[in-house]
């Protein structure tokens, strides 16, 4: 049905999603018909951000084992084929760390270091119950 709808151009675009079963495969029929179709496929049409049903199968299909070399290859083939859209997968799977404490900063953001003299470093864990 995604193929059909797809080479006949009659089903409006911001629907298209309701034929997907929201997989890397899904994604990437889109993009060799149409490489800005499949950035927008992942995104919510009222919104424009990528939407979570997306980066819930997205993030299951990379985490499975079973799948996740397959995933890997059609990823890689989404970046070559539609870039914007394989962008927006990272985007969609990317999370920021969870942070403990806000203030902590362990690795030091400036140096002053004297002319002419070689300066040489090793950063070093912390332990782990220190991690931020």
């Amino acid at each position: 049905a995604l193929e059909l709808a797809m080479e006949t151009g009659r089903y409006p675009p911001q629907k298209l999603f309701h034929l997907t079963g929201r997989s890397f495969r899904d994604l990437l029929k889109v993009a060799r018909l149409s490489p800005g179709a499949a950035s927008q496929l992942l995104r919510n049409f009222k919104t424009s951000e990528i939407h979570e049903s997306w980066t819930q199968k997205l993030s299951e299909e990379m985490r499975d084992p079973e799948t996740a070399t397959d995933a890997m290859t059609r990823w890689m083939n989404l970046v070559s084929t539609a870039p914007q859209a394989g962008e927006d997968v990272i985007d969609a799977l990317s999370v920021a760390p969870r942070v403990k404490n806000e203030v902590a900063h362990p690795v030091p953001n400036r140096a002053v270091l004297s002319r002419g003299q070689d300066f040489l470093c090793q950063y070093q864990m912390e332990k782990p119950g220190n991690i931020i």
